[in-house]
């Protein structure tokens, strides 16, 4: 894979990283899902590491490594290369700034993690009641039984440790793509784009001189001809006549055998240089005119694909679409539903990075089972699984559900090469009415009594 191809792909995988970032970081000031008063959120939330570390610091080299594919700058000294080479260079500074800043949110969550939250605590007797934090030196994370001391807000502690704990892991995934690219920027600066734009323009021209080397060894006449024939040719001494006369008749065949060698040179070679002329004036042909990309376009496309996968498709949002609908028309909360919901909504995310792992490894697949594609399947089902760790509470259950959603659909639509037109409309309809009864869900969370089934 090419340097700048390469850096394209790391900048791609951290978009999406970014904004789980952002996203943790404003659910932090939604201690428990409640809107509590500024002096009741936790510390270190304040610190913006997800925000502003992993998010804003984080968007400059994702935005270079996505740049790098198409750099065509003429460089120092008019070089194209050499431009290209500078370009790589001069990502490494990016990508140390995309380091600093994971670091930086790492550093946060970390010490996040180890104090815990800031809740209400009731004391008992000489122990004193307010707000504080009354875990220390990470205790609490080896002992779930001191997370009842915190009684407001509800279910704090778990909302706490989860959410700090992705922007940890988020934070060094961060780090390990920047640090990546640290090195194929060097990679890239010391040997070049090596099968980009410029590889393919050296090779074209080492075969050309190639060529035109064998084309000229060929079409030059012996030397042993022109030496025999200087040795063969008699010269006399009586007049300049006899002289042209009998140097015309001893060099006759072999002009005429020149002749023919220069005339069908210079036949192969004017062939050979006015295709490269015209291969360099041609006009590259336009992509056929599509309706604003991706989504609009693969619409028109949704009902050619197989019979099977549009019901299986669609059949599979009825566990998504009925405990919500349920709880609406009861007006009940249900936790027993929200949790088969969620369950079922991980299980499809886990689903969706297995399908781009499944279509990446045929050998007559477009996409190749490179570091790219594989890493990328492989992160759905880390957030699945980090969703059903934090099942005990919906409200991140279900966010983090939300975000494995919305991640696999941006790769799915995004990541080269993409799916089927068909495919890709189906996983967009399918995905955009899952995310809405998720968020359902977690409304009526707020706002409707819970009840329970047994």
């Amino acid at each position: 894979m090419c340097s700048g191809g390469f850096a394209k792909c790391l900048g791609i995988s951290l978009m999406p990283l970014t904004i789980v970032c952002v996203l943790c970081n404003i659910l932090l000031f939604f201690p428990g899902g409640k809107i509590e008063d500024s002096e009741h959120i936790t510390r270190q939330v304040w610190f913006f590491g997800g925000i502003l570390g992993s998010g804003v610091l984080m968007i400059f080299p994702a935005l270079v490594f996505l740049g790098l594919k198409n750099n065509d700058c003429c460089g120092c000294c008019g070089n194209e290369s050499c431009g290209r080479r500078f370009a790589m260079l001069s990502s490494i500074l990016f990508a140390a700034v995309g380091v600093l800043g994971a670091g930086y949110s790492v550093v946060v969550s970390g010490v996040a993690i180890n104090q815990g939250p800031l809740c209400l605590v009731e004391g008992t007797g000489e122990n004193e009641t307010g707000w504080m934090y009354p875990f220390s030196n990470g205790d609490y994370l080896s002992d779930r039984s001191l997370w009842s001391k915190c009684k407001a807000p509800k279910d704090v502690v778990p909302w706490h440790l989860s959410l700090f704990c992705v922007l940890l892991v988020m934070g060094l995934i961060q780090i390990a793509l920047c640090a990546v690219q640290v090195i194929n920027g060097l990679l890239g600066a010391l040997c070049g784009d090596c099968c980009g734009c410029c590889g393919g323009m050296l090779s074209v021209a080492l075969r050309s001189t190639i060529a035109l080397q064998e084309v000229f060894l060929w079409a030059r006449p012996p030397q042993r001809c022109w030496t025999s024939a200087l040795r063969g040719a008699s010269v006399s001494s009586s007049s300049l006549l006899d002289y042209s006369e009998q140097t015309k008749l001893s060099f006759s065949p072999l002009l005429q055998k020149t002749q023919s060698y220069n005339a069908f040179s210079l036949i192969r070679n004017q062939h050979f240089h006015s295709s490269a002329v015209r291969l360099k004036k041609r006009a590259q042909p336009q992509p056929p005119s599509r309706e604003l990309d991706l989504v609009r376009y693969d619409m028109k496309h949704l009902w050619k694909g197989p019979k099977p996968a549009l019901y299986l498709g669609f059949a599979g949002l009825i566990p998504f679409i009925s405990p919500t609908l349920l709880m609406a028309v009861t007006e009940s909360y249900y936790p027993q539903l929200a949790y088969a919901q969620v369950a079922y909504a991980a299980s499809i995310v886990s689903f969706l990075g297995g399908a781009r792992w499944g279509f990446a490894l045929p050998e007559s697949s477009p996409a190749k089972p490179d570091w790219i594609n594989l890493a990328n399947s492989v992160v759905p089902s880390l957030l699945a699984w980090m969703a059903m760790l934090m099942s005990d509470s919906i409200v991140p259950a279900a966010s983090m559900v939300i975000i494995g959603l919305g991640i696999s659909l941006h790769y799915d639509l995004s990541l080269l090469p993409t799916y089927p037109s068909w495919f890709k409309a189906l996983r967009t309809v399918l995905s955009i009415v899952a995310l809405f009864s998720l968020l359902g869900t977690l409304l009526m969370n707020g706002f409707y009594p819970n009840k329970d089934f047994f």
